[in-house]
């Protein structure tokens, strides 16, 4: 379940259920741009194959994936199918 956050940004929210060590955030920053959805997982995540060349490695032995949406709806499908591999 994603909630919606009071942002200076036309939307950003996060997901509440998410896996212990996995967040999850959806931001636009204008309504005329697209939805950035980004996940941030433990690097010993089981990424699907078709992910692993987007994650970047951070210094904190975690990965971040991001990808861009035209429509919320398919952001949080996608941060849902994402965090469900957990």
């Amino acid at each position: 379940m994603f909630i919606k956050q009071h942002s200076v940004f036309d939307y950003q929210a996060v997901l509440a259920d998410a896996p212990e060590g996995v967040e999850a955030r959806i931001t636009r920053l204008t309504p005329n741009l697209t939805y950035d959805a980004m996940v941030i997982v433990p690097d010993s995540y089981g990424l699907p194959e078709s992910l692993e060349h987007k994650a970047v490695a951070t210094s904190m032995d975690r990965m971040v994936i991001h990808e861009s949406f035209d429509a919320l709806h398919d952001a949080r499908m996608w941060v849902n199918e994402l965090v469900a591999t957990a």
